[in-house]
């Protein structure tokens, strides 16, 4: 999966709302916080991002990280079941 086109799917989602973040700690050079989303099959999972890339644009380091997370295999969309 070219993982350039992965961020940019995960972009747009954040920028429909349908992945939220919220920031909850800075310590240590990274900031964390809670993402929460209907496409993931984990709804609810906490990630860190380099405090650096945070501050050059939250939603883009965000979508950077979770594309890398998706890529391997830490972070699992929810499977596209078709109706009949």
């Amino acid at each position: 999966m070219d993982i350039d086109y992965l961020e940019q799917a995960i972009g747009a989602m954040l920028m429909a709302k349908v992945i939220t973040f919220e920031a909850n700690s800075w310590a240590f050079g990274f900031v964390d916080m809670v993402v929460k989303s209907t496409v993931f099959v984990e709804s609810e999972s906490i990630i860190s991002v380099v405090e650096d890339d945070w501050n050059d644009g939250p939603a883009a380091s965000v979508a950077k990280l979770l594309a890398e997370h998706v890529r391997d295999g830490e972070i699992h969309f929810i499977p596209v079941e078709e109706q009949h």
